[in-house]
């Protein structure tokens, strides 16, 4: 649905995985997510967004704190979510893996503040704007992909790292201990609620 929203049907073609595939002219790149070998990826960036937002007809109304603790998926959860917390201070937890990429979007576009758990999760903040103040937990030491690859450079960004972990039982993609879970404590708290403050 992202290819879809963002390339002309015509020029989109999906492989059957029956069927063999030759090519005359092919360049294949290396993977690169270092998006700021790009000069001016921060606007390529936004013009993804605009081109997203106007596809499924979304308008920015950026009202609510949202949080993803990534719990509908198997690695780096964030355990034990205070839900009077959320209640108490107006956050709203959200499971954007379960969501169509339309709602995925709209739900996007109406955060205010948002915090989640390192990961692949950072495409999320493609969908973000400048003004949105962002935090990334991470567990065990400082491991932001988000600082990594530029997209931090789109929003208002911080980290947090955590020690309060709980191991997880998937196959780790390196270090076993970045795959950690973390768990909702005090100290996390402490951080949504300056995040939300400074944007009062």
């Amino acid at each position: 649905e992202f290819l879809e929203s963002l390339i002309d049907s015509e020029d989109l073609i999906f492989l059957d995985y029956d069927k063999a595939y030759s090519f005359s002219r092919l360049i294949v790149t290396p993977e690169g997510r270092d998006l700021q070998i790009y000069p001016d990826y921060q606007e390529i960036c936004r013009e993804i967004k605009a081109i997203c937002f106007s596809k499924h007809g979304i308008s920015e109304i950026r009202n609510k704190n949202l949080i993803y603790g990534r719990n509908e998926l198997s690695r780096k959860n964030l355990l034990n979510i205070d839900q009077e917390f959320l209640l108490a201070n107006h956050v709203e937890q959200v499971f954007l893996s379960k969501l169509s990429f339309g709602d995925y979007l709209n739900t996007l576009a109406s955060a205010q503040t948002f915090t989640y758990m390192v990961g692949a999760g950072v495409f999320n903040l493609i969908f973000l704007d400048d003004d949105v103040r962002v935090l990334e937990i991470n567990p065990y030491r400082n491991n932001s992909w988000a600082q990594m690859f530029g997209l931090s450079k789109l929003c208002r960004f911080n980290v947090i790292v955590s020690n309060n972990l709980k191991e997880s039982n998937a196959a780790a993609q390196d270090e076993l201990i970045l795959d950690s879970h973390v768990y909702f404590d005090a100290e996390i708290a402490n951080a949504i609620k300056k995040l939300i403050s400074s944007n009062n």
